[in-house]
């Protein structure tokens, strides 16, 4: 195909290839510009009804004029072979993107404010997309987002490694199982509703680099979408704000009727979100997860002291007791300060397990913590007939360090991995 001529086109190279055929650059002659031109299946340009439909649907889609939305120019035909004539966009796509990881807070709310706009523009004319996945969304070198193929997944493609067909009591559907709503699944009639479910999906893989509800294979995943709940998009990402899982629930419900009720509601809620993030911050200073973090620099800091001044006393303690109290001390302080230093790396370089591991960790962290005030207490115990200043000061420290183990430091973690 490099190098051939299509109508006044002249390919120059692959861009991809998909459930709908492959795409290539393409160079429009009389209009010198760059094109995206796909070839379609032979089975569609063969099928007067899917071809019937292929018309009807990119007429639909030309007719759409919007930013966030690859324009569709035309169809070609040469012979048996059918070909989509569409904006050639630039950049990387979200599937691309995530290769690396969950994208960043901010980037995330970007990209969903250009794909949910483009939505609404599209729902606004009646037409739904149907197919709305990372492969289908990309974004330019300048940070724009553009949805591709829209209003064109009705045309059934053939299968690949990404598209299932499934049997349904009403019929057979055709589409990609890991963005489809339940209705879809159900073989039921769609609406913009069935989008945005997917939008949902999409923005919740975006900020947590994992999927919702993919299985071990199709069936499985079927299975998750039409019947589990997936985990909070905070408990995956604690550097989430709690109003964006608010908004991805609320587009994953598993009833049309429970998610937004009009695509202009999700924008709506998208652009506060994006708006508000930053006024947030400012008002109420640094998020829980750094008032999660000082409190752990500030055990660090105290450990060694309560280690020095137990070293300084125990030479007022009954000869007995004097090495096992200490001993026990410091193997408590080197347990306890071995998991906060634990948890500090991981928030600072893996961050997405972080939850995880403070649950996992919680318990022991928690009990060693407590170990360490009892001994304390128990040393002012035994100073205290001889030295009752001291052993108040002490006795005082112990206590307050217990409630701070108990009481405070639970709130923090519990207000910051809900």
């Amino acid at each position: 195909m490099i190098g051939q001529a299509i109508s006044h086109y002249r390919v120059l190279q692959k861009l991809g290839q998909g459930g709908m055929g492959v795409v290539y650059l393409a160079e429009d002659t009389r209009l010198a510009r760059t094109v995206a031109l796909k070839t379609l299946p032979p089975e569609i340009a063969r099928d007067a009804h899917r071809r019937r439909r292929l018309l009807q649907e990119a007429r639909a889609a030309a007719a759409l004029n919007h930013p966030s939305i690859a324009a569709i120019y035309g169809l070609e035909e040469q012979g048996d072979e059918l070909y989509i004539v569409g904006e050639y966009v630039p950049g990387l796509s979200l599937r691309a993107m995530l290769s690396a990881g969950p994208l960043e807070i901010d980037v995330v709310l970007r990209i969903a404010h250009d794909i949910s706009l483009g939505l609404a523009a599209a729902h606004a004319k009646g037409i739904v997309h149907r197919d709305l996945k990372p492969e289908n969304v990309i974004v330019t070198p300048e940070g724009a987002s553009k949805i591709l193929d829209f209003g064109l997944a009705r045309v059934s493609p053939p299968l690949d490694g990404s598209t299932r067909l499934v049997e349904t009591d009403s019929g057979t559907i055709v589409g990609t199982v890991l963005y489809m709503a339940p209705e879809q699944l159900e073989g039921k009639d769609v609406d913009y509703r069935s989008d945005i479910f997917s939008f949902g999906v999409l923005l919740y893989e975006l900020t947590t680099g994992a999927h919702p509800f993919q299985g071990s294979s199709p069936a499985s995943t079927i299975a998750n979408v039409l019947t589990t709940e997936p985990r909070s998009v905070t408990s995956r990402n604690p550097l989430s704000p709690p109003e964006l899982d608010r908004i991805v629930r609320k587009c994953m419900r598993k009833l049309p009727q429970h998610r937004y009720q009009t695509t202009k509601e999700l924008v709506v809620d998208v652009d506060n979100l994006r708006e508000d993030s930053p006024a947030v911050r400012e008002a109420v200073g640094a998020p829980p997860r750094r008032w999660w973090e000082l409190n752990h620099a500030l055990c660090l800091a105290v450990y060694p002291l309560v280690g020095l001044l137990a070293w300084r006393l125990r030479g007022w303690l009954p000869a007995q007791w004097s090495k096992p109290l200490f001993a026990a001390l410091v193997i408590l302080i080197a347990i306890t300060a071995t998991f906060r230093m634990y948890l500090l790396i991981t928030a600072g370089f893996t961050v997405l397990t972080l939850a995880n591991e403070v649950r996992r960790c919680s318990l022991i962290l928690r009990w060693s913590s407590l170990g360490i005030w009892l001994l304390l207490f128990a040393i002012a115990a035994m100073i205290f007939p001889a030295h009752s200043g001291v052993a108040a000061l002490v006795g005082g420290l112990a206590i307050g360090g217990s409630i701070s183990t108990w009481v405070g430091e639970s709130a923090v973690e519990r207000n910051t991995f809900p």
